[in-house]
């Protein structure tokens, strides 16, 4: 909602749902516009998750919330040269979130079923960037943002419950994550984007901090959150074929619509600080697609994807088989 009580603010909420039904979460925020070119933003998340366990008798059952609170200072447009200009903004803020999770045996009456629970709070200071350079090849968009975590500022935020969820964790960290994004116009209307990630922090982190690979936003062609890292890297690179517009080819004006089709590459390497028990220290995923981005009378985004597992990871069942994989999203604004 723009403009909301008159007053140039934004609201915001969205809900996701699986296809399968077994992950809910809510996302809100509230942006209020300030003088000189600053502006607070609030937002939250809520989820609730039941992913299927590893043992068929058990039962797994997690909850987790966020509320987070930013100052904005937009920076003013530079111009540099004829042909450059940069623009960007400041971000100063503060996170907190909560997760429980706990695994038990449904058919068990409750006072028996030695539920194996765990709560852990996050509470974490973060300071960031977020830019872009504008160029006559293209667009370069830097977003680096970095948290530092003291520790012991809520009742769950301690060494025990960070390490009942997360083995050599603690509650005191620093970490930085640093993503930047190229995009280059080519001729005949095609266009490359390049996309890197880099993380590195102090000790193994809470899965929330953790960077994960699998699904829509990397790895494509491996189920979602395939891997998750404390220290990580990713590397995406797409070409994209000039839109298309399907209402114009099919003579349908009642339709305004645009379509863009993109040939990907994607690989990512995930690593604990410390190794996590007996399991492998560091997981590489690689995967080849295509994908399809799509905008409907700009009220409705669809995106597709397939991709092809290049390596096989020993995360899960499905990630050490090489295959293919479809993932799909839509979302409509009103």
């Amino acid at each position: 909602m723009g403009n909301a009580f008159n007053l140039g603010q934004i609201l915001t909420y969205q809900f996701n749902r699986s296809v399968s039904g077994l992950s809910n979460n809510h996302a809100a925020s509230w942006t209020i516009p300030l003088i000189g070119r600053n502006a607070i933003q609030i937002y939250g998340t809520y989820s609730h998750t039941n992913p299927v366990p590893n043992e068929p008798n058990m039962k797994n059952k997690g909850e987790s919330g966020q509320a987070s609170i930013r100052w904005l200072h937009m920076i003013n447009h530079i111009t540099l040269g004829q042909n450059f200009g940069l623009d960007g903004t400041l971000q100063i803020g503060f996170d907190w979130k909560t997760t429980n999770s706990d695994e038990y045996k449904p058919y068990m009456p409750i006072s028996q079923r030695h539920a194996n629970i765990s709560n852990a709070d996050t509470n974490q200071f973060v300071i960031g960037y977020d830019g872009s350079v504008q160029d006559p090849w293209g667009q370069t968009k830097l977003n680096n943002q970095f948290y530092y975590s003291p520790g012991g500022l809520t009742h769950y935020d301690n060494k025990k419950d960070y390490r009942s969820i997360v083995e050599h964790s603690g509650p005191n960290y620093v970490y930085d994550r640093l993503m930047l994004t190229r995009s280059f116009s080519l001729p005949w209307g095609l266009s490359t984007t390049t996309k890197v990630t880099f993380q590195r922090a102090s000790k193994n982190l809470l899965y929330s901090e953790q960077l994960a690979t699998g699904g829509m936003s990397n790895a494509r062609g491996y189920f979602v959150n395939t891997s998750f890292g404390s220290n990580a890297n990713s590397f995406s690179q797409e070409l994209f074929l000039p839109q298309f517009s399907l209402a114009k080819l099919t003579s349908f004006p009642t339709l305004e619509d645009s379509n863009k089709l993109g040939f990907f590459w994607d690989w990512a390497d995930n690593r604990q600080v410390k190794r996590i028990g007996d399991g492998p220290r560091a997981a590489t995923l690689s995967s080849v697609g295509i994908d399809v981005n799509s905008t409907i009378n700009q009220y409705l985004n669809i995106t597709y994807d397939v991709g092809w597992r290049l390596r096989r990871v020993h995360t899960t069942a499905f990630a050490a088989r090489k295959g293919a994989f479809c993932d799909f999203q839509i979302v409509a604004g009103f």
